[in-house]
């Protein structure tokens, strides 16, 4: 038999009224008591450490192959997922950084000068 949502909503408040009036009733050594038991439960509840806490938290309630099956999928994800390092550029020798320092050229010519390397290489060749 299913009960009515009001039926619930007065057992509960009669529930309450007889805790709080139970509660009244203790004496002050008891009531310290419960308050320090309640405390050391939250305590002991919380993860402690911030973010990593929480990951040692979950951690320590799986088995050991959970640990290492997580432990290597973290490695294969730093190794797939870390930048590639850019290829080594040809230095340019001293001459060339000096001669492209002192030049008089406008901006312009900086922007197309891959361009005019080129160019200047292609004409060496023929």
């Amino acid at each position: 038999m299913k009960r009515a949502p009001h039926d619930d909503e007065r057992l509960l408040a009669h529930i309450r009224r007889e805790l709080e009036a139970g509660a009244d009733d203790l004496d002050e050594l008891t009531r310290a008591r419960l308050g320090a038991a309640r405390r050391r439960a939250v305590d002991a509840a919380r993860p402690a450490g911030g973010p990593l806490g929480e990951v040692l938290a979950v951690a320590r309630h799986l088995p050991a192959w959970g640990l290492a099956a997580l432990a290597a999928l973290t490695l294969l994800a730093f190794l797939l997922w870390r930048p590639a390092a850019p290829p080594p550029a040809e230095p340019l020798t001293l001459l060339e950084d000096l001669e492209l320092l002192g030049a008089a050229e406008d901006p312009e010519f900086y922007r197309d000068l891959d361009f005019y390397l080129w160019l200047d290489d292609v004409a060496q060749r023929s």
